[in-house]
């Protein structure tokens, strides 16, 4: 089974270095990637965190030793590889991106930003290094959507995920489900090197006055303006959807939208949204909805094959010395 080390301070993220180069006098050399180094204490910091997780899970589960120390090694290499390639692509995150994202995970834990410091600061982490963390995990999900933007699904495809044991477990349980279902579609607008937090919002607002005056509709508009690749290739539309699926501050929005009505900008990580919930349900009931639950998952599931192929064979070319767990040097 494949493990992430998942930090106990992080609470929804996995606990990474930061993609700068360390100031101060180098306490030692852990793994030298390409031209980069991981010094001792932050592999020591990781194990640790490491060591503290695997008390929480099942002991079948658990590791220790050399090989829980070459785990964190890798977490580590792959980690500092990803930031090293992201930046040759020129990605990068903004400050208020970071912050926008430190916002989700304090509401996803029914609390704010202070709250969440002081959490920070008695697990014994500054919060700048806690914000390099956010920041560097945020790239590394860019690099990923970089590398598998191009992933197509054929029906044929689908059709046979659908008869596997996975996927019909997964629809007896949508089939019971209960809950609150919105068929929802979205305009976004992203924040990035490109477009700063002002320029973007005046774009949303811009976009929505377009539709209300009935310069275009919303499903035009989203097709040709929504940086989101995936939704506007649909005219925007994100089919059912249910708590849980989406960034805290969209949900809000859009369990209170009325039908058929255009929200105002919101704010996520991502950029600022304009929401449209086309209808209300309980429960997944239809093929229809069956279907798109099953596409979204075997995306998921194919994008991350794809994107681990990529990396194993990109960390094949990249010079790699451990000075810990089991020493390698290629």
């Amino acid at each position: 089974m494949k493990l992430r080390i998942l930090s106990l301070i992080a609470l929804l993220f996995i606990s990474l270095p930061s993609a700068m180069a360390r100031l101060g006098t180098v306490d030692g050399i852990a793994i030298v990637i390409n031209n980069d180094i991981i010094t001792l204490s932050d592999w020591q910091r990781e194990l640790d965190l490491a060591k503290q997780e695997m008390a929480y899970l099942p002991p079948n589960q658990r590791m220790s030793g050399t090989a829980l120390e070459d785990h964190v090694a890798r977490v580590l290499i792959t980690s500092r590889f990803q930031d090293q390639f992201a930046k040759q692509l020129g990605l990068y995150v903004q400050n208020n991106e970071v912050d926008a994202a430190i916002m989700e995970i304090a509401a996803r834990n029914g609390t704010d930003v202070a709250t969440l410091k002081e959490y920070i600061a008695y697990q014994g982490m500054d919060f700048n290094q806690y914000r390099e963390n956010i920041r560097g995990q945020m790239l590394a999900s860019r690099l990923q959507n970089q590398v598998v933007q191009g992933i197509n699904i054929t029906e044929k495809e689908l059709d046979l995920y659908m008869k596997t044991a996975e996927f019909k477990r997964l629809k007896e349980e949508m089939m019971r489900a209960d809950v609150p279902q919105h068929k929802v579609s979205h305009i976004l607008v992203a924040v990035n090197k490109d477009k700063s937090e002002a320029k973007a919002l005046q774009e949303a607002n811009r976009l929505r006055d377009r539709i209300i005056s009935g310069d275009g509709t919303f499903e035009d508009i989203a097709r040709a303006n929504s940086q989101d690749p995936f939704s506007a290739a649909q005219d925007g539309d994100l089919g059912w959807v249910g708590l849980g699926q989406l960034a805290p501050s969209f949900e809000k929005t859009m369990m209170t939208l009325p039908v058929g009505e255009i929200s105002q900008p919101v704010r996520t990580p991502y950029g600022y949204h304009l929401i449209k919930v086309e209808e209300r349900r309980k429960g997944f009931q239809d093929d229809e909805t069956i279907r798109n639950v099953a596409r979204e998952f075997y995306f998921r599931k194919k994008a991350g094959d794809t994107f681990d192929e990529w990396l194993n064979r990109m960390l094949s070319d990249v010079h790699i010395e451990k000075r810990v767990g089991t020493p390698t040097k290629n």
